[in-house]
């Protein structure tokens, strides 16, 4: 994997563990955080390998 895919794939998962955090108490989402994320996840999509899920539970490991 490149450098690059890899910091894409890192920067995802903590901008979505950080929304993970910031929507527990209150359950409302920033749209401009999130729409970054789907863009970034949408772009990520596109390269062939495991799928994103996978890499995340790699990541963060099982909840």
């Amino acid at each position: 994997m490149e450098p690059e895919t890899r910091q894409q794939i890192q920067t995802l998962l903590e901008k979505a563990a950080q929304q993970v955090k910031i929507r527990k108490p209150t359950g409302k989402v920033d749209p401009a955080v999130e729409a970054e994320l789907r863009e970034l996840a949408d772009e990520l999509g596109k390269i062939p390998g495991k799928p994103l899920s996978e890499i995340a539970i790699e990541q963060r490991g099982p909840w």
